[in-house]
């Protein structure tokens, strides 16, 4: 049979006084007891905590299988653009949408249309400029002219860069270059 070891801890008593070879010892851990093993060698007493043992054998990281793995797939793919992107839409559906409809096609002969717009594509900072100071006068937009105004929303310049994002890559628009709030701040008017 088996002998009983003195405990690695010499204040707490092993819990299982079997007479197996190992003997099982909880151990004070913070607000709970740690199981952990001891044995005799040749080379003398040791003990193995059940922790180390679990991470010796490459247990898999905790902190990760609480995380449905759906969840931290899409945090790996949410690049600073789509970020911006997605908050963009929430600008533009607050304050953009009722002119240039939820759709970007404006309105006919009143409020240009964002979906396609060779100005919106083509005209970066002066695209830049209305968002930010708001616009006043004529421009051509897809070979039609609008003469109307278009009163500053008063945004500061992360919400100018992200609803720029989000109408530049939206309805069929596709512009890789990220506006930035860098750029919007270094637009004057």
């Amino acid at each position: 049979g088996g002998r009983r070891f003195e405990s690695c801890h010499p204040d707490q008593k092993p819990s299982d006084t079997s007479d197996g070879f190992f003997y099982i010892t909880l151990i004070p851990h913070r607000l709970l007891y740690l199981p952990y093993l001891q044995t005799q060698t040749p080379m003398g007493k040791i003990c193995y905590s059940l922790l180390l043992i679990i991470l010796l054998l490459g247990c898999n990281n905790t902190k990760q299988q609480a995380v449905p793995d759906q969840e931290i797939t899409k945090n790996k793919i949410q690049s600073p653009l789509k970020l911006s992107i997605d908050r963009g839409a929430v600008v533009y559906k607050n304050l953009c949408s009722q002119c240039h409809r939820p759709n970007g096609k404006g309105i006919a002969n009143n409020y240009p249309p964002l979906a396609g717009s060779n100005w919106l594509t083509q005209k970066r900072l002066e695209s830049i400029k209305a968002v930010k100071y708001g616009l006043r006068g004529s421009i051509l937009v897809n070979q039609k002219p609008y003469d109307g105004i278009m009163s500053a929303m008063g945004l500061n310049n992360t919400q100018v860069a992200d609803v720029m994002n989000y109408t530049m890559n939206s309805w069929g628009n596709n512009q890789k270059q990220m506006v930035t709030p860098k750029e919007v701040a270094s637009v004057k008017k």
